[in-house]
């Protein structure tokens, strides 16, 4: 027993069991789509949800749609956690449906029959579990894409605010 309430039984970690604590897939970059039209395609879906990014965007931001055909629903793997964020934030704001299969805009419901697209954000224990079933060179693939597109999008956001900094001659 500990003599102390704040002690515990247990051992420090080692190495291998903090490594083992570091996943081995971009966190935060898988959400779940639903609503989606009954005879969409993966390039429909990813052009629809595109529209989130049309503003900043550089058409990279959707990394993966994992759909099968006939399904209303598929996960969409992003390239940063902003961009799934991102994702959620429009189509909470913006309530769309497809008007068909191959629509790339959408459309407000006009029907209360018609469910607007829904956009969740999978993290904790079901993120690892789809991640789980993905080929761990799928995953390190992810992994370095999530890491380039971050240092990418950092030096871009510096180059910028060293533009605003520039000393300005004098005549």
């Amino acid at each position: 027993m500990p003599d102390h309430p704040t002690e515990t039984l247990s051992t420090p970690p080692t190495p291998d069991d903090v490594f083992d604590l570091i996943p081995d897939y971009p966190t935060g970059c898988l959400a779940f789509v639903r609503n989606l039209h009954p005879r969409t395609n993966k390039a429909a879906i990813k052009a629809f949800l595109s529209i989130a990014f049309t503003q900043e965007g550089d058409g990279k931001e959707v990394d993966y749609v994992d759909f099968n055909k006939g399904m209303d629903s598929c996960h969409i793997r992003l390239s940063m956690p902003n961009h799934t964020n991102r994702l959620h934030e429009y189509f909470t704001e913006h309530r769309l449906v497809q008007a068909n299969g191959f629509d790339q805009r959408g459309r407000s419901p006009s029907h209360p029959n018609e469910k607007p697209i829904e956009v969740v954000i999978v993290s904790g224990k079901l993120e690892w579990l789809y991640w789980e079933r993905v080929p761990t060179n799928i995953r390190q693939t992810a992994m370095v894409k999530a890491a380039s597109t971050r240092n990418t999008t950092e030096y871009q956001h510096e180059d910028k605010k060293r533009e605003g900094r520039k000393r300005q001659r004098k005549v």
